[in-house]
């Protein structure tokens, strides 16, 4: 009966801490996927900023 005690109680801990792992895991990926985004959002600003400046200084010539 102990041993068995045990045994479930082990294997509770370690899905317990698969869980937590998983959880921690989609965080970190959540956060990626922000930064991504933002990065993108902010490089296509710069692309678009600098085609407009490229378009101002063709009209001028």
């Amino acid at each position: 009966m102990k041993l068995e005690r045990k045994v479930e109680e082990t294997i509770q801990i370690q899905l317990l801490q698969q869980l937590q792992d998983l959880k921690e895991l989609s965080k970190r990926k959540q956060k990626e996927k922000k930064w991504r985004k933002f990065l993108r959002y902010i490089s296509r600003g710069f692309e678009e900023e600098k085609n407009r400046r490229d378009f101002y200084i063709l009209r001028r010539q």
